[in-house]
């Protein structure tokens, strides 16, 4: 009797380890597949995720961070990249006003500066024509009074030193005229060349 409750015990015992083995082996190949399948779900996401900050880093701001709306390590990683892009977007477009800002300001700049130019121009010839129509018509004045001076000359004879005094006087001011206008010319085409 002995003997025969020794074998149901050892038969027992091997269908409990015959199921113990077979359970075993069922977890550990349900462990080994969750184990494989975690894996590549890490390996794929931190794949998208390098790539992402891969091109973000070469400055592609159109690329779309991928698995923001994961609750794992992942997802933070993804929302932090998140916030870096929105930020590197902001600086981009910053640098592009300041940059639109500098190139009106430059514009305005020189659009004032050549305004300015043209007014002194106009104004400087202004005066210039003045000036020589001046000079002109002191000359026209000169000559006729040195014609004048010259015919009192012929008759008046007492008279001489004093009238070729005065054609002197009058020679002096109408060459100094003619010097102004000429000077008046030069300072018109300096102005014309500095615009």
């Amino acid at each position: 009797l002995a003997g025969a409750y020794t074998d149901d015990i050892e038969a027992a015992f091997d269908g409990t380890l015959f199921w113990l083995i077979g359970i075993g082996a069922l977890v550990l190949a349900a462990l080994l597949a969750a184990t494989w399948v975690i894996g590549r779900d890490m390996t794929r996401s931190s794949q998208r995720l390098r790539g992402a900050m891969e091109r973000l880093a070469a400055g592609d701001l159109t690329v779309a961070v991928p698995d923001t709306g994961r609750r794992d390590e992942f997802g933070f990683m993804a929302r932090a990249l998140g916030v870096f892009k929105d930020n590197a977007a902001r600086m981009a477009s910053m640098e592009v006003q300041q940059k639109d800002a500098a190139a009106r300001a430059g514009e305005e700049k020189r659009t004032a500066l050549m305004s300015l130019a043209d007014r002194f121009d106009k104004q400087v010839g202004s005066v210039v024509e003045v000036v020589a129509g001046a000079g002109s018509e002191m000359g026209t004045a000169a000559r006729k009074v040195a014609s004048t001076t010259e015919a009192a000359t012929g008759q008046a004879g007492s008279a001489l030193d004093e009238a070729e005094q005065a054609t002197q006087n009058v020679q002096s001011v109408a060459a100094a005229v003619e010097e102004m206008t000429a000077t008046g010319s030069e300072i018109s085409r300096q102005v014309g060349r500095a615009a």
